[in-house]
């Protein structure tokens, strides 16, 4: 690399714009790890009420919803991937095609918030590591 070139990427790892760049992936896996538990304290009873026959959450719905906030944390993530990809979890027989089509809007919308904030707190943390790593 050119010397000048290092000399810009110096400057800017210690601005403020860096420091901000690097701290907004952790304040938001900090905000996706709040709303996962306030989906899991407010929502998660109406969530397996509209996924009554889902083989997973009548295996593992009583278990670790009886585990506090930490099994409420994890059902949510079930859903939420469950969400994400719904034809994979329909082909084995987790969850019914009627259950997902029937699925309540806002609880779904409510997922979907979910599961785009943990994704863009991943790539913008592997981005920023990359983009630094060079």
């Amino acid at each position: 690399m050119s010397e000048k070139f290092t000399v810009i990427i110096d400057e800017f790892s210690k601005s403020s714009l860096a420091i901000g760049l690097l701290i907004t992936p952790m304040v938001l896996s900090i905000a996706s790890f709040i709303f996962s538990i306030y989906l899991s304290r407010r929502h998660l009873d109406a969530i397996m009420e509209a996924l009554i026959t889902s083989r997973f959450l009548i295996v593992w719905g009583a278990g670790w919803g009886r585990q506090g906030w930490v099994g409420g944390i994890i059902l949510i993530t079930k859903v939420a991937g469950i969400f994400v990809m719904p034809t994979v979890h329909i082909r084995y027989g987790e969850v019914d095609a009627i259950e997902i089509r029937d699925f309540p809007r806002h609880l779904k919308r409510l997922l979907i918030i979910y599961v785009v904030m943990v994704a863009v707190s991943i790539v913008w943390a592997a981005f920023m590591v990359l983009l630094f790593k060079l």
